[in-house]
């Protein structure tokens, strides 16, 4: 973890990125709304499995995810994902399509029931 600062603008505490994390520093947007996405059932839409887009949500759904659950096959439902700090898949997928490699947790929306927080203008 990085040593916390005072961001020079605001005075408000930052904490740099770390190394491998996919957020965008350069994410200016100011969202307006906030809201609770839940029951949704797998997308089937292939771009969220689309290695490390950090920007998927947005081109999708219109917004910025700021946090995620998956629900596992079994029925159970995983912790809260947030994007750019802890939801880099543990699986790297190996074949011959286009989606093997690395690739971001919130990749399960396309065949996983799912619930997220996204920001919106």
């Amino acid at each position: 973890m990085g040593r916390l600062s005072s961001h020079p603008k605001s005075g408000r505490e930052h904490r740099p990125q770390q190394k491998g994390t996919t957020s965008s520093p350069d994410d200016t947007t100011i969202y307006t709304e906030v809201t609770e996405v839940t029951n949704q059932l797998a997308s089937g839409d292939p771009r969220w499995k689309q290695g490390l887009n950090p920007l998927v949500d947005r081109e999708i759904l219109g917004g910025k995810i700021v946090a995620y659950q998956i629900q596992w096959f079994n029925g159970g439902w995983s912790g809260w994902y947030v994007p750019g700090i802890n939801d880099l898949d543990w699986v790297v997928n190996t074949g011959s399509d286009d989606q093997q490699g690395q690739r971001l947790v919130w990749s399960y929306f396309y065949d996983h029931a799912h619930k997220y927080i996204i920001a919106t203008n």
